[in-house]
C-alpha cells in the first residue's frame, strides 16, 4: 500500500456514522438518535460552517465534562492543558463556521483519525467522572 495515495478505510468506526455514534457518547446522548449537528449528515456534506458550529458545541460539551471533575492542586496542569485543548477547538469551530456557506470539502478532515480520538477522550471522562461524581 502506498502511505502517500489516499484511501478509504472501511472499519468500523472510520466512516460518518462511526463518527457521528462516538460523538453520540460524547454528548451522552442515545446512538442513532436523529436531528443531532453530528449527525451523518453533517459529516457527508462537508461543509465547514456546519462542522464548525459542531466543534463549537463539541468545546461547550467537553467545559462541562471537565467542570463536573475535581481536581487537585498537582493536578492544575493538567485541568490548564485540558482548558486549551478546549480552546483551541472552539477557535477551530470559529474559523470554520466562519466560512462562506457554499465551502464543502470534507475530504480534508481525517475522520479516520478523529473518531478514535473522540472515543478515547469520551473513555477518559467515564473512567475520571466514575471515581469523582
Amino acid at each position: 500500500m502506498n502511505p502517500y495515495k489516499p484511501t478509504t478505510l472501511k472499519m468500523s468506526g472510520t466512516d460518518p456514522l462511526g463518527l457521528e455514534y462516538a460523538f453520540a457518547q460524547l454528548f451522552e446522548a442515545k446512538k442513532g438518535d436523529r436531528g443531532h449537528p453530528w449527525d451523518t449528515g453533517t459529516w457527508d456534506s462537508g461543509s465547514y460552517r456546519k462542522i464548525g458550529a459542531l466543534f463549537i458545541k463539541t468545546a461547550g460539551q467537553l467545559d462541562y465534562r471537565l467542570d463536573r471533575l475535581t481536581f487537585t492542586d498537582d493536578q492544575a496542569g493538567l485541568y490548564k492543558r485540558a482548558q486549551h485543548a478546549v480552546e483551541r477547538l472552539r477557535a477551530i469551530g470559529d474559523k470554520f463556521s466562519a466560512e462562506p456557506e457554499n465551502v464543502h470539502n470534507a475530504h480534508n478532515i481525517d475522520w479516520v483519525v478523529i473518531t478514535p480520538l473522540i472515543e478515547m477522550i469520551t473513555v477518559l471522562f467515564e473512567l475520571l467522572e466514575k471515581d469523582r461524581l
